[in-house]
């Protein structure tokens, strides 16, 4: 089962069951758009970066 929640920002949560282990994984979907080539690297960067503060906001706000 995966349960998906969509952000007020456009940013998507994903949250599913390890099939393994007996825990949640949460993947952040994030969108930067990058209308030339030379910006890419940045719009990654910035993609990235706001991945990685999603899941950080919300393990710090489900006390993990």
């Amino acid at each position: 089962a995966l349960v998906e929640l969509g952000l007020q920002s456009g940013e998507r949560l994903f949250i599913r069951p390890s099939g393994t282990e007996p825990k949640l994984k949460l993947y952040a979907h994030v969108r930067r758009n990058a209308s030339k080539r030379s910006e890419l690297g940045a719009s990654l960067e910035a993609a990235r970066a706001s991945a990685a503060a999603l899941l950080q906001n919300l393990e710090a706000s489900l006390d993990l």
